[in-house]
């Protein structure tokens, strides 16, 4: 398993990232004026996200948090009916782009995500 980008996820983008840099000392790599501002940590990436509300591929169930996404060794649509049989809410798999998606809440409320990157 591979654990992909952590998402700091807040509507209040440019108060975050000016504290990520300023204070952090992280140097942003790119910026998606609005929505996105990406930091590299080594090999991992930390991006602040300004939550969106409708589903699709920058969905966030949650209006603030932490979203962990890792890498799902078996297809979405397998991790989706385990979670559909179990009761636990899902959204997705969504395309987005490069991989597909699949976000989901832990037991405690905190954003999960699953992706597989397209071949």
């Amino acid at each position: 398993m591979r654990l992909g980008p952590w998402f700091l996820v807040s509507e209040r983008l440019d108060v975050m990232s000016e504290f990520y840099s300023d204070v952090v000392g992280l140097s942003p790599t790119r910026r998606e004026a609005g929505h996105h501002v990406w930091y590299s940590l080594g090999g991992l990436e930390l991006a602040i996200h300004v939550p969106e509300d409708k589903p699709g591929p920058d969905f966030t169930p949650s209006p603030r948090g932490i979203l962990m996404w890792f890498e799902s060794a078996r297809p979405l649509s397998e991790v989706a009916a385990q979670l559909a049989g179990r009761g636990v809410r899902f959204w997705g798999p969504f395309d987005g782009g490069q991989r597909d998606l699949l976000l989901t809440l832990d037991p405690d409320g905190n954003m999960v995500g699953l992706f597989v990157v397209k071949v």
